[in-house]
């Protein structure tokens, strides 16, 4: 039984679009662990390179906990390590390559609106 729940989780898991390193155009995730394991030690990344693992150009730094994407968008959300309350949120137009942020919660969602992004944190 404990097998059976194991990989029901896991595929849950494994399917949550969050979770993926390729972001399209040329943009990455580094989850947490990798990201201490390649030498950042304040947590998961964005970044844009021409080659996965090959950190050109940071786009969001530190703890960034959830990431959603489309092709003309990311959406990042990022709580500082230091303060659970310190949340911040960040759009990056794939297009121009423009990163906004960090934004608060009521900010990003004016942003949301203004640029029609139909994505989920």
């Amino acid at each position: 039984m404990r097998i059976q729940i194991l990989i029901f989780l896991l595929s849950i898991i494994s399917g949550c679009k969050w979770n993926d390193s390729n972001l399209g155009k040329n943009y990455y995730y580094l989850n947490e662990y990798n990201a201490v394991d390649m030498g950042f030690p304040d947590g998961a990344i964005i970044y844009k390179s021409k080659e996965e693992n090959v950190f050109q150009d940071i786009k969001v730094s530190g703890n960034v906990v959830k990431v959603d994407y489309d092709e003309n968008f990311i959406i990042a959300k990022r709580i500082a390590r230091e303060s659970m309350n310190d949340t911040s949120y960040f759009i990056i137009i794939k297009k121009t390559d423009t990163v906004l942020g960090p934004l608060n919660l009521k900010s990003f969602r004016q942003k949301e609106i203004e640029l029609n992004i139909e994505l989920n944190l």
